[in-house]
């Protein structure tokens, strides 16, 4: 997490000059919110909450996306 942080930080003069490079891949949103609402599922068990994911319409399922900044 710190390193994150610091990673970051060193970033932030590429990002105001607007020269940060970026690593776009297309991501699944379905895949992306269940791997999220897997990892909530488990810790709200423990807390005896449910959770209950739902999917609307969606035009395109995947977007492009800077996983690499993201993690």
């Amino acid at each position: 997490m710190m390193m994150f942080n610091v990673e970051d930080l060193l970033a932030l003069p590429q990002l105001k000059q607007g020269k940060l490079p970026k690593h776009f891949s297309e991501v699944n949103v379905k895949d992306a919110v269940g791997e999220v609402a897997d990892i909530m599922d488990y810790m709200l068990k423990i807390k005896g909450i449910d959770l209950e994911t739902k999917f609307k319409s969606f035009d395109n399922d995947t977007v492009l996306f800077d996983k690499q900044r993201f993690q």
